[in-house]
């Protein structure tokens, strides 16, 4: 026989060994999916927190930016802009709730309704949102009850 190539035991050998990589290779990928699967059930039973201990890390900054938030989602479902537009408004918690773009803040201590409101600014390109809230035990810096009526 012509021994100058690959006989039949060779190519025996080498589907062999190809046959074992491909089953640890997808022993490996198995390995995996079936992680992420852990993952994402432990992180869902992570989030079936109840409301009271998300309330305990909440803090005044928190529900300003929830104000903020609902706010700027107001303003993207609603408001045409173009960079040219030079324009300022008020958004108050009480029109946000009545859109229902926001839920009710409450005091963290009292759970009394705060007022509050967002100043809306674009100046061409530029736009800002900032949020001031009063609550029984909190007022924003530069909160104006004037905005409110």
């Amino acid at each position: 026989m012509n021994n100058k190539g690959f006989g039949l035991k060779e190519f025996i050998i080498v589907i062999a060994v190809v046959f074992v990589c491909l089953i640890i290779v997808m022993g490996l990928y198995n390995q995996a999916t079936n992680k992420d699967e852990e993952d994402t059930q432990r992180e869902d039973t992570q989030e079936e927190v109840t409301r009271e201990e998300v309330d305990d890390d909440l803090t005044y900054h928190d529900l300003e930016l929830t104000l903020k938030s609902a706010a700027s989602r107001y303003q993207d479902a609603t408001y045409q802009t173009t960079d040219d537009a030079v324009v300022s408004m008020v958004l108050t918690s009480d029109f946000l709730e009545k859109e229902d773009y926001l839920e009710p803040i409450r005091d963290l201590e009292t759970k009394k309704t705060c007022e509050g409101y967002v100043l809306f600014n674009q100046d061409h390109a530029k736009i800002t949102y900032r949020a001031y809230l009063k609550c029984d035990n909190y007022k924003t810096n530069g909160f104006d009850k004037k905005y409110l009526d």
